[in-house]
């Protein structure tokens, strides 16, 4: 008899697919915390009573400006500008998160069972007679044997595959995140050098 069924019964398949998709799950709640671990790091600095403010960045650069010249005509000169920007609105926050996770998993038992069954009969006998002189002697000798061999032979092969393809990708920002940003763009400074 067939042992596939009990074959497949053996294979824990909430384990077998479980194990993929709550890896995939804890993955994008790491690149979550990964996001909020970087912002609070990178764009934001404690002060001594624990108030947060935003790392700033501070540089200088040549701005064209439009001044009018002692004729009253209009040219375009360089002048030298103070910026301050605050570091988040200059990098890509990391913002990963899974959008695909393929599971496959494919199992193939062959199952083999071969029996043979052989049986042979023999059938054997001998007759010898003699007589003489007032009585006579007969002798009959019959044989029989039969044999019977039954053999089986099973044999069950498995291969088991499993595959698990995951892509990642940058998520598209949050509103929050994207509030906050354009909330920081509007501190930005610039005040000329003098």
């Amino acid at each position: 008899m067939s042992s596939i069924p009990r074959e497949l019964n053996s294979i824990d398949f909430s384990q077998v697919l479980g194990a993929p998709l709550i890896a995939g799950v804890e993955a994008s709640a790491e690149a979550a915390r990964s996001t909020v671990s970087f912002i609070s790091e990178v764009g934001f600095h404690s002060n001594e009573n624990g108030d947060k403010s935003p790392v700033m960045v501070d540089f200088e650069m040549d701005k064209p400006v439009e001044v009018k010249d002692g004729e009253g005509n209009t040219v375009i000169q360089q002048k030298k500008v103070k910026i301050r920007v605050p570091y988040l609105t200059l990098i890509n926050i990391p913002n990963l998160h899974m959008d695909n996770l393929e599971v496959d998993f494919n199992a193939k038992i062959n199952s083999i069972q071969e029996r043979k069954t052989s049986s042979s009969h023999n059938l054997g006998g001998s007759l010898s007679a003699s007589a003489g002189w007032g009585f006579g002697s007969a002798k009959v000798k019959v044989s029989y044997s039969y044999k019977r061999s039954n053999e089986s032979k099973g044999s069950t092969n498995k291969t088991y595959s499993l595959s698990v393809k995951a892509r990642m990708t940058q998520a598209e920002q949050p509103v929050g995140q994207e509030r906050i940003l354009s909330m920081l763009e509007n501190i930005i400074e610039e005040a000329p050098v003098e």
